[in-house]
């Protein structure tokens, strides 16, 4: 399956940055004009879920390490890519989430909004979305 590469861009692990990476992913979502099963703005909350964590937990909010997003196309589904300079983790076997805390929900958000696979080390992330049929 043939993939198109739509956006695909590196930034610092800075948290004053966060919207703006955020705004640039909208857009290019917006430009693509593709309807998915989901709304966008779940699409945001997940991809600002895993950028979150991508750049507090992977990369320590140090920003001489970066962050890269990539969105890609295929027939069936968009992609969302990111990937930090982190040594990785691995993934619970069982969702383990306490959803009343304050904390630690982001997993279960990024879980519940897109199909979402690691690469072995831990350290990337593929956010996968699938296109409303017609």
């Amino acid at each position: 399956m043939k993939k198109e590469v739509l956006f695909k861009k590196a930034f610092p692990s800075e948290r004053s940055i966060r919207k703006q990476v955020l705004d640039e992913v909208s857009t290019a979502l917006i430009s693509y004009r593709s309807t998915t099963v989901i709304p966008c703005e779940e699409i945001l909350l997940a991809v600002d879920e895993a950028l979150t964590n991508a750049m507090e937990h992977g990369n320590k909010w140090d920003p001489k390490k970066k962050i890269l997003i990539e969105i890609f196309q295929n027939t069936t589904s968009i992609n969302i890519k990111i990937t930090d300079e982190g040594e990785g983790f691995t993934f619970p076997s069982e969702d383990k989430t306490n959803r009343l805390k304050p904390r630690g929900y982001g997993l279960h958000l990024i879980k519940q909004f897109s199909t979402a696979t690691w690469n072995q080390k831990g350290n990337s992330v593929n956010l996968k979305f699938l296109f409303k049929a017609c």
